[in-house]
């Protein structure tokens, strides 16, 4: 049986027999159980918090289990979501495939094209959400078992979907934060920037409040009913999703012009600010001891998350346009010069490197002992923590 464990031979049996009855039906299976253990990567950065962080995640140095051609170049990371992995790629397909062994389950192509990234949301993760633009501008909610529509909400969005619970949070294009009932699409609330700003970013959500970039400023929300809790003028208009951690009260951004910012969560204070150089890639993963910054001038940037002290700075062979995704130890990172980079997290060492076929682009997606990334060439890799090593 080699590295599956005994619980995903049998998914895994349970998923082709699915198989056998599905894909004669044209778009085969986009859904499975999520087989007793948890999945945290349903949506772009993982959390809805957007910390790109899984704690037990893989350790260096990593084996790759397969590897997959989808043909286009991702929109987004992949989505870990049981035993499938799903794949939206530019060319407006879903791909679901086999954890285990990298074989395509389903697909399902789009009449209009997809602008944001995928979520999954449900109580059983049967939620598929996507948001289409053009001359049918959506956000769709689909039965991940039958394909079918539930719902439609009406709007152009180009941000990721957050999902948190059973609410469904986006950034429409005019310039509203709207909050959405995932089961059957109806508003919530909804919350208007004025104005509308330039550049948008999407929501970060903790149990009790929602996040937001509004231009300049940084404004939270009471996660129930929308109504502003405090806003904060960060003088540079801000390029990142906003990375929270709830428990710790830490909200942290940067800014168009390199700015990183420390802020306190529940009040707003400032806590530190640093500068990098460099445009900083769109969202910021986390450590228990970091904050992780990725920038277009090739470089990653690890502050201390209390102090804004710089840790260390790792150069990399190309540009970075995703953030890292980081466990308890490690820190990885896809590049443009087609290599994934392992470093460590208490020291930026580079631990282990693997060449792709093309550059990665799109964020990272962890899983329990597992890590997928798909570079623009539209091959998808699944690499496995290498327990022998551990073993031995």
């Amino acid at each position: 049986m080699g590295l599956l464990t005994v619980r995903r031979a049998r998914s895994l049996l349970v998923l082709l027999f699915a198989v056998g009855l599905l894909t004669s039906c044209g778009s085969g299976v986009l859904y499975a159980p999520a087989g007793g253990h948890a999945t945290l990567w349903l949506q772009e950065n993982g959390s809805a918090q957007a910390e790109s962080h899984r704690a037990d995640g893989p350790e260096p140095p990593l084996r790759l289990l397969w590897s997959q051609s989808v043909s286009d170049p991702p929109l987004a990371g992949p989505r870990f979501a049981g035993s499938l992995l799903l794949i939206t790629t530019k060319g407006s397909t879903i791909y679901s495939l086999d954890v285990a062994t990298g074989h395509r389950l389903g697909k399902k192509a789009n009449d209009d094209p997809l602008c944001a990234p995928t979520a999954v949301a449900g109580r059983e993760s049967d939620l598929l959400l996507l948001s289409q633009v053009g001359k049918h501008a959506a956000i769709l909610g689909l039965d991940r078992r039958t394909g079918n529509h539930r719902w439609k909400w009406e709007a152009s969005v180009c941000q990721p979907l957050v999902t948190r619970g059973d609410t469904l949070y986006a950034v429409v294009e005019g310039g509203q934060l709207v909050a959405i009932d995932v089961y059957n699409g109806e508003l919530i609330w909804q919350s208007d920037f004025d104005p509308a700003p330039k550049l948008l970013s999407p929501a970060s959500v903790t149990a009790e409040k929602v996040y937001r970039a509004d231009g300049t400023d940084i404004v939270a929300l009471q996660r129930s009913d929308g109504q502003s809790v405090w806003r904060k003028a960060v003088g540079g208009r801000v390029r990142t999703r906003l990375a929270v951690d709830g428990d710790l009260h830490q909200l942290f951004a940067v800014t168009g012009n390199g700015r990183v910012l420390a802020l306190d969560a529940d009040a707003g204070d400032s806590l530190w600010s640093q500068t990098i150089d460099g445009l900083p890639a769109s969202a910021l993963s986390l450590t228990d001891s970091l904050v992780v910054v990725t920038s277009s001038n090739r470089t990653v940037y690890a502050f201390h998350r209390d102090y804004g002290d710089v840790v260390w700075r790792y150069n990399t062979g190309g540009v970075l346009t995703a953030s890292a995704s980081s466990t308890a130890a490690t820190v990885f990172v896809g590049s443009g010069d087609g290599t994934l980079y392992a470093l460590a997290a208490d020291s930026g060492d580079l631990q282990w490197k693997y060449d792709l076929d093309a550059p990665a682009l799109t964020n990272i997606a962890l899983e329990e002992d597992m890590l997928a990334l798909t570079t623009e060439a539209g091959t998808v890799y699944l690499f496995q923590q290498d327990r022998h090593v551990y073993d031995r």
